[in-house]
């Protein structure tokens, strides 16, 4: 409710807009969000029914499915990622080595005959001596040895008595020890890597190849005893003798490594995918949570505590309180600005305040109570009865402000989800939309039906975007939601009667009915007073045409123009409309016809109240002039005043009233000066544009007069306006077609 600057006339209207704060304050504290709770904990016994009073999170069951999603994301095994490149350098590296052991076999070999090639030059002494210099290697099977002679063989065992024999400089045999490989071997494998002949060599070096090649290609996560266990079994399982198959088992062992490692960031974001992946387990609305002295377990104890029913200290609930009131200032606050910045105008009296305050306290009575049932479904809180009444009332922005504000007030104090907002919030706009259909019996049937539709529609849509699923529940709700959807547009339009009756307050269906012709008043106008009944119905037209242009109430200006000069009743030759040949101000003082001017006015007023006309028309009545100056009477006046050598006041022949206050106060005023002046100049016009020039310059008189100061008239109003009333005098005086007379036949 807008407030304006603290004075007498609108102490009720602060004293309402106080008592609409505090009672909205008390709601919100005192709803499902902030209250004291039940004394009650796990194991004790319920003190009632408890319901869920819309859909809901069921935190137990919601909790448990979370902890499974953890727990299966902690037992989740990781995602492995193979090393291509590691099979083909691990071959590469063992070919290398074949390579270089290659290399050093035929190093070695070479040395042998240079050694034998020395042991031939050697004397007969010098053999002997050579004979105990190389050990013979013996082996079980030496078949796949490379055939090396021995240096020297003696027919006598060796004694002491060459212990004496003085050891001559004489070559010595190679060892195969002594040759460098890529890998550390054992004696026994060394020797043998190096004495093996070269099919055994070739054989070897495939085999080793093939089972590098298979293990790679399998897969080693890590070089563990199972996993040399499982190597040491590919390499038997190829068929070769037992030291060679232990030869071959130590240089692979050598070489490979695990090729297929963890994917650390690939395997966290599975498991926080896992983790997250878990079903919401809801409560629909008005299922039971537990019954009356029925056992409270875990799962109701923690939904009751959802719904802050469970009792805590004072001292927790201070900062939800305190966070209740500063958001409700706000919300409020930012209302009552919207209203008096943009809508001063609309509630200049008590009787506005007062419809819109009882409006007001309907709603948030009734959030509250429905809020406290628990099982009622959210669908049926009047928010759309309050926005269509206030349509109806007032006008679509006003309805659309004041909607929006108490949706989250009502949402505060049903503890709604966000569903619960939007899903208002639309049938707001469209309630503001539908309600300008509300004009005739067969548009109350549109609307309501197009209401009960878009309700279902809306509530569906809303519903399924959130719970991401299409259930019973929902379908039956839907059902309720249009259920309340007509019945908003039924009891809207059927109590309208009673809210005009009580608060004074206009509808679209009362200002059609004002605007039939066959009123008292209007029918007393077209009797007694023609000319100015149909000077009425052309600023009629005029306001409502440009009306609709400014996004004014058109319903209202038409009525308008039909009353606002009702008061020339009383004395109607005085206007020139109703004039014949003879005008009575040229028998009369200035001063003296300005009274009979004025007279008009108050008269009006007069007769409005006499057959209780709604305030607003009242309001037109007595705006449609404002402080608009005479100006025939008063130059009339000031001649005679020169002549005689005296002076006059200009405010003695102006009209004393309120300028306008309304839009539609200021399109009657504009049109009154319109018709008037362009009727009586239309005949002397040689073109539209010539008319065109009029309006203008008739409408900036009123602009510089400062007449539309407080109408709220913008600069596209103005030049909406003006098309607009030149449109109509066009049409109005449109060149017209002369009909051929038929020619008398002479006899």
């Amino acid at each position: 409710m807008a407030l304006k600057p603290f004075s007498r006339n609108n102490i009720l209207r602060i004293l309402l807009s106080t008592a609409a704060f505090l009672m909205t304050l008390a709601a919100v504290i005192g709803g499902a969000h902030v209250q004291e709770g039940y004394d009650i904990e796990v194991g004790s016994v319920s003190p009632m029914r408890f319901f869920a009073p819309t859909q809901m999170v069921n935190p137990y069951q919601t909790n448990v499915n979370r902890e499974a999603a953890w727990n299966a994301a902690e037992n989740m095994l990781p995602v492995m990622e193979r090393d291509t490149d590691a099979q083909y350098r691990i071959l590469h590296e063992i070919e290398a080595f074949f390579e270089a052991g290659e290399t050093a076999r035929l190093e070695f070999r070479a040395e042998i005959e240079r050694y034998f090639e020395a042991v031939e030059a050697l004397a007969a002494d010098q053999l002997e001596q050579l004979a105990f210099q190389a050990e013979p290697h013996l082996d079980e099977d030496t078949s796949y040895l490379y055939p090396i002679p021995q240096p020297y063989t003696l027919a006598y065992e060796y004694d002491s008595d060459h212990a004496d024999v003085e050891p001559l400089s004489l070559p010595v045999f190679p060892d195969p020890l002594d040759v460098q490989l890529p890998i550390h071997l054992n004696n026994n494998l060394k020797r043998l890597f190096i004495e093996m002949n070269d099919d055994m060599f070739s054989i070897m070096l495939t085999e080793v190849m093939q089972v590098t090649h298979d293990i790679m290609n399998d897969g080693i996560h890590v070089l563990d005893i199972p996993s040399m266990v499982s190597v040491q079994s590919a390499v038997q399982a190829r068929g070769l003798p037992d030291d060679v198959t232990r030869l071959a088992f130590e240089i692979i062992s050598n070489y490979i490594e695990p090729n297929i490692f963890v994917n650390e960031a690939e395997t966290d974001l599975r498991r926080e995918q896992i983790a997250s992946e878990y079903a919401i387990v809801y409560y629909q609305q008005g299922e039971l949570i537990i019954d009356a002295n029925a056992i409270i377990t875990d799962e109701a104890f923690m939904a009751l505590e959802h719904l802050n029913l469970i009792r805590t200290d004072d001292e927790a609930n201070m900062p939800l309180i305190a966070g209740s009131v500063l958001l409700v200032c706000i919300v409020y606050g930012m209302a009552i600005a919207y209203l008096y910045i943009f809508f001063k105008g609309s509630f200049t009296g008590n009787k506005e305040a007062l419809l819109i305050f009882t409006l007001y306290a309907f709603v948030i009575g009734v959030t509250w109570t429905i809020s406290g049932a628990g099982f009622i479904p959210y669908v049926f809180v009047p928010l759309p009865i309050f926005c269509m009444l206030l349509v109806m009332f007032f006008n679509v922005r006003i309805a659309l402000a004041t909607n929006i504000s108490a949706t989250v007030i009502c949402a505060m104090i049903f503890q709604a989800p966000i569903d619960f907002v939007i899903y208002f919030t639309l049938m707001g706009i469209n309630i503001s939309m539908i309600a300008n259909f509300t004009t005739s019996r067969s548009r109350i049937m549109f609307a309501g039906a197009s209401v009960a539709a878009l309700s279902a529609l809306i509530y569906l849509g809303v519903s399924i975007f959130f719970a991401r699923t299409l259930s019973q529940d929902m379908l039956i709700v839907s059902t309720y939601a249009a259920v309340a959807g007509l019945f908003a547009v039924i009891v809207s339009v059927g109590t309208a009667p009673f809210w005009e009756f009580v608060f004074g307050a206009v509808t679209s269906f009362r200002l059609i009915e004002l605007s039939n012709p066959n009123h008292p008043v209007l029918r007393k106008l077209a009797i007694e007073a023609p000319g100015t009944y149909h000077h009425s119905l052309i600023v009629a037209n005029l306001a409502e045409s440009a009306a609709y242009e400014i996004g004014a109430n058109p319903y209202l200006a038409r009525a308008g123009g039909y009353y606002h000069d009702i008061g020339k009743i009383k004395y109607p030759l005085f206007f020139a409309e109703n004039q014949g040949k003879e005008n009575p101000h040229d028998k009369m003082q200035p001063r003296e016809s300005c009274a009979v001017l004025v007279s008009h006015v108050d008269y009006g007023l007069e007769l409005a109240t006499r057959y209780r006309l709604p305030k607003m028309i009242r309001d037109i009545i007595e705006q449609h002039q404002g402080k608009t100056m005479m100006k025939y009477f008063y130059h009339k006046a000031k001649e005679a005043a020169e002549k005689d050598g005296t002076e006059i006041s200009d405010q003695d022949y102006r009209y004393g009233f309120t300028t306008p206050q309304s839009k539609e106060a200021a399109l009657i005023m504009l049109a009154d000066t319109v018709e008037a002046a362009v009727r009586s100049k239309i005949p002397n016009v040689n073109s539209f544009t010539e008319i065109e020039d009029m309006i203008r310059r008739l409408i900036k008189d009123k602009i510089d007069d400062g007449q539309l100061i407080d109408s709220g008239f913008t600069l596209r109003d103005i030049e909406a306006t003006i098309q607009s009333f030149f449109k109509v005098f066009r049409a109005m005086n449109h060149e017209r077609i002369a009909y051929p007379t038929s020619a008398v036949k002479e006899a």
